[in-house]
Order: C-alpha cells, then sequence, then structure tokens
C-alpha cells in the first residue's frame, strides 16, 4: 500500500517536472519531494517494525524454549516430566488438545502417557500403534507433520469430534523412537511451518528429558530391586544353619553359592531332639527371588515338622501335605532326607526325586542313594519309601544338588558327575573341607563363564573312627 503511494507521488512529482505551467513555483516541487520522502520514510520504518517484531518473536520464542527446557528437565519423576511438556508446550504453539503417546517396543501400540482436552475412552478405543492413524504415521516416517485439514486426511482417526487440524512430531533420542507430541485444534489452518520447526525444537528437548527420567527411573528400581535381594539374601542365609554341628566321628563341609542374589537351594544339618543327626538338601524349581520364596517356605515346613516323634518316611510324608497346601500349582521341590544314629552309625534316608547323593566307602566303592519317592509339593496324598545303610569308619557322602552337574562345560556340554566322585575316592584320607575345595576346583575349572548357572549346594559327610 506504501509503495503504490510512493509511485503515485513519484509520478506526479514528474509530471509537474516536465511541465512548468503545472508545477506552479518551485515552493511547489519542494513539498512535493519532501512527501516522497515522507513516504519512502513511513514504507521503511513499517518494514523495520515487521522485522523487528518478527525478531522480536524469534527471540521470545527461543529464550522461551530455554526456559521450558529447564523447566521439564528439572524433574527426574517421569510423570512430573510428561506433564510439563504438555503444559509448556502451550507458551508458544496454542492448542485446544495435547497429548504425549509413548511407544512400547513389544508391541509397537503408542500409548497416551499425558493427555489434554481428549476423551480418555475414545484414546483407549482408538489403538493407536505405529502405521495407525496420523500418530502413528508420525511414529512409522519418524517425520514430524502439519494437517491443515484432517477431514481430508485418509489417516486421521476420528477421536476428538471438534479437532480440524493437527501437528505432530517424534520424540526422538540417538535415533530411538520414544513417542509422539502430537497438538490439535478445533480452527482449520491452525499451524504453520513456523510452529512445526518450533515444536521439533522443543520435542529434542522434551525427547532427552523423558530418556533421562525413565533412566533414573531404571536405575531407582534396580537400587531398590538390590537392596530387597541383599535382605533376602541375609534373610535366607538366617534360616540356613549358621555354623556346622560338632558330632565326636564325623566331620562336615559345606557350600551354597546362589546363581543369582538369592538362592533356591536349601541344605540342614542339626541334632533332633532324639538325639539323631538330621541331613537334609533340597532343590526347589526355578532361579532367583521366586524359587527363594518357596525355598522358605519348603525350609519353614521342614523345620516345622522336625521336631515330630514320626519315621523318616512319615515325615516326608508330611513335608510333601504341606508343601503341596502352600505351593502355586506346578512348582515343586526336590529333597533328599536322612537321619543317622550318630552311636550305631545307621544313616535312614528318603530321597523324593533328588539327584542321588553318592556313598564313597573306605575301599573307594560307591552306592548311589535314590530309594524314597517322586519330588515334593506337585501331587497330593504320595506314599514315600524310606531305606537304610551302616556307615563306616572312612565312608563320606557327598550329597549335591542339580547347579554341580546341570552347567555347560566349555565345550557347551553337561558336566557329569563321575570327575567329581573320583576326587572324593582319590581324597578319602583327606578333610571334608580340602576334599570339597578340590571339588570347587575342579568345578570352576571345567564350567564355561563363573557365573553360575545354577544355585549350588553340597554336604560333605566324613565318617571318623569312633571317639574313645
Amino acid at each position: 500500500m506504501a509503495k503504490n503511494k510512493l509511485e503515485t507521488e513519484k509520478t506526479r512529482i514528474s509530471l509537474n517536472v516536465k511541465n512548468p505551467a503545472a508545477r506552479g513555483d518551485q515552493h511547489g516541487l519542494l513539498d512535493m519531494s519532501e512527501k516522497i520522502c515522507q513516504v519512502e520514510n513511513q514504507r521503511l520504518q513499517s518494514e523495520n517494525d515487521r522485522l523487528l517484531e518478527k525478531l522480536r518473536k524469534e527471540a521470545l520464542e527461543k529464550s522461551l524454549l530455554l526456559e521450558i527446557s529447564k523447566t521439564i528437565s528439572s524433574s527426574l519423576d517421569i510423570k512430573e516430566v510428561l506433564n510439563r511438556i504438555v503444559d509448556s508446550v502451550r507458551q508458544v504453539i496454542p492448542y485446544d488438545a495435547a497429548g504425549i503417546f509413548l511407544l512400547d517396543p513389544e508391541t509397537k501400540q503408542l500409548k497416551p502417557a499425558v493427555l489434554r482436552g481428549y476423551d480418555h475412552e475414545a484414546i483407549r478405543k482408538a489403538h493407536l500403534k505405529v502405521g495407525r492413524g496420523l500418530i502413528g504415521q508420525v511414529a512409522k516416517t519418524q517425520k514430524g507433520g502439519i494437517f491443515a485439514d484432517v477431514s481430508k486426511e485418509p489417516n486421521y482417526i476420528d477421536a476428538r469430534k471438534e479437532t480440524r487440524s493437527q501437528i505432530s512430531v517424534p520424540l526422538m533420542v540417538k535415533g530411538k523412537l520414544l513417542g509422539v507430541l502430537n497438538l490439535e485444534s478445533d480452527r482449520l489452518n491452525a499451524f504453520d511451518e513456523n510452529d512445526l520447526n518450533l515444536l521439533k525444537a522443543f520435542a529434542s528437548h522434551a525427547a532427552i528429558a523423558i530418556e533421562n527420567a525413565r533412566l533414573h527411573h531404571r536405575v531407582l528400581k534396580n537400587r531398590e530391586l538390590e537392596y530387597d535381594l541383599h535382605i533376602a539374601r541375609r534373610i535366607q542365609k538366617a534360616l540356613l544353619p549358621k555354623k556346622l554341628p560338632e558330632v565326636p566321628g564325623y566331620e562336615f563341609a559345606t557350600i551354597n553359592i546362589p546363581s543369582k542374589t538369592v538362592s533356591g537351594d536349601l541344605y540342614d544339618l542339626s541334632k533332633l531332639p532324639n538325639g539323631k543327626l538330621a541331613i537334609a538338601i533340597g532343590d526347589v524349581s526355578g532361579k532367583g527371588t521366586p524359587a527363594a520364596i518357596i525355598m522358605a517356605s519348603v525350609y519353614s515346613a521342614f523345620k516345622t515338622i522336625s521336631n515330630e516323634p514320626i519315621s523318616v518316611s512319615q515325615r516326608i510324608c508330611r513335608l510333601n501335605e504341606l508343601i503341596h497346601e502352600s505351593m502355586m500349582p506346578g512348582t515343586y521341590a526336590t529333597f533328599f532326607y536322612g537321619e543317622l544314629d550318630i552311636t550305631s552309625r545307621r544313616f535312614v534316608y528318603c530321597n523324593a526325586g533328588h539327584f542321588p547323593p553318592v556313598l564313597v566307602r573306605n575301599d573307594g566303592t560307591t552306592l548311589k542313594l535314590v530309594e524314597g519317592g517322586t519330588v515334593l509339593g506337585f501331587l497330593r496324598n504320595m506314599t514315600y519309601q524310606e531305606h537304610e545303610v551302616i556307615l563306616e569308619e572312612g565312608d563320606i557322602l557327598f550329597c549335591y544338588t542339580d547347579g554341580l552337574v546341570e552347567v555347560s562345560d566349555k565345550e557347551g556340554s553337561f558336566l557329569n558327575l563321575d570327575p567329581f566322585v573320583e576326587i572324593v575316592q582319590e581324597n578319602r584320607e583327606r578333610k571334608a573341607r580340602e576334599i570339597l575345595d578340590r571339588i570347587l576346583q575342579a568345578f570352576y575349572g571345567r564350567v564355561r563363564r563363573k557365573q553360575l548357572e545354577d544355585d549350588l549346594t553340597i554336604i560333605l559327610t566324613k565318617v571318623l573312627p569312633q571317639p574313645e
């Protein structure tokens, strides 16, 4: 408009210059020149004002973006971060509805984490996922988009009746898609390229804040889990024997090594009210914390009935019933239990589905203690048989769990029990502790990695000469 006015004034002055009669006197010419200058100055001032306004707006946006970035990054609580993102973006880009949709890497679904202005039930029914809907389209292409009229978009999912236009950008960190930031307006053409560029810049800061909050949450969870496992291990160690019994004529050595922080193995060496020595070893199904919980239940049940004046087989029957009542379906425990008459050295035992202990005789021959019945806790009303053997001076009872043999060697095959039995045979004259150390040395020399694949428990009972 100012430019056209200027051109008109220039034309009029030019005509006056060419036609002296028309121009009047020189004062009229000077007036015209001043008017042209005024118009030109007005045009320049107008352009300067627009440029300054644009620069002020950009500076304000950058300043606001910086402040928002600081705001959303000042918290490491994931929920708080997400809410701050959605509330802060309104300061730079007005909207009527907004949402952050986070990606589930396994299902590829885009799950609403924070919503503003939406019907939550409608969003839930939309079943957004990568490639589905405009939000899913942005997630798939990993490129932001402006949708000036959503009614003309074939991929649009009508989850909000009032929406006329939409702008969406992906939330990315180091090339990894975290989700999509989506804004909607009740007006057509509500967003432009400047909004898109601004939202992209905002989204890059937001994505970093989200990732940092997630990592922080993960660290806290791991610390909490580590603390819980530490406490669980302390409780578990408190359940197991604190020290080995001192029994004249016998020598013991034990080891219990969990594959994780806590173990699913259990063992017991304790004197019974009847004067006999109880020897027990067991292994519950599974590993880690779930197995440790079951182990504690089995051990508690075992200690509950250990004082009852019943036979070995009856004790195992009772234990099976107690465990079956408390165990989840499909879980079970293998268990070997025996009672040793310290004086007569008569050992009565029952093997409930456990790896058979090996009795290495003083002459090097071996006997596997297999008699008993099936695993504990799997079925009710089971019957168990007991068997007996007389121990002699120099005999060594070698009890172990599957962690000794169901572990891969350096070639990828399971270990064989025979080399460990041979160590016991060849070192019968040594102390029980020394024999156990040699077994462990051979074990770690054969396994593929130092981190155990399963819990490992060993009990060695060596028969010494009768005390005088």
